[in-house]
């Protein structure tokens, strides 16, 4: 009943619009995809993020046959081992927002790469030993945090093109 009086209300007492839609221009908007595609920079950084994202990837599709069935762990270590994981990302998330200003890409780029080859290599070789594996994929999810914001922000900055086309590009 109340919506049915809004509505009459809306009907009675609302404004026309007077919104006009712009045409696309779909050769330009071509162009500007090819441009941005065209960009070193722009490839470089959504390479570098996909690429570097895989390992968390494989994990989210992995984690279950790897605790559960090769480490023979319970499934409460598993939930514990997943939390684990996402709080490493979720840890370097915060302190991006904490010290936003004080570091350059730069410096969060290179520490945050080293500690994820860091991690990920400390976990390849600890593959049979439970704590040290996920110690080390803490790591590497901490480091891909830290650098990940940093790269993808600076390859949808290059581009010299709108971040939102940019963006729907990466």
């Amino acid at each position: 009943v109340l919506g049915v009086i809004s509505l009459c209300g809306l009907y009675q007492y609302m404004p026309p619009s007077s919104i006009t839609v712009k045409k696309a221009n779909l050769s330009q908007i071509t162009q500007s995809y090819i441009k941005i595609f065209m960009h070193k920079n722009f490839m470089f950084g959504i390479f570098t993020i996909g690429l570097s994202g895989v390992p968390l990837i494989a994990w989210i599709g992995m984690s279950p046959a790897i605790v559960l069935a090769h480490m023979h762990q319970s499934f409460t270590t598993y939930i514990i081992y997943q939390s684990l994981m996402f709080s490493g990302f979720i840890i370097s998330s915060i302190l991006i927002q904490k010290i936003a200003g004080r570091i350059s890409f730069q410096r969060l780029i290179k520490y945050g790469g080293l500690m994820a080859l860091i991690g990920l290599t400390s976990a390849g070789g600890s593959f049979n030993y439970s704590p040290t594996f996920m110690l080390g994929m803490f790591i590497y999810t901490f480091g891909f945090g830290l650098f990940s914001g940093a790269v993808t922000r600076i390859a949808l900055m290059s581009t010299g093109e709108s971040s939102n086309l940019s963006a729907s590009a990466m």
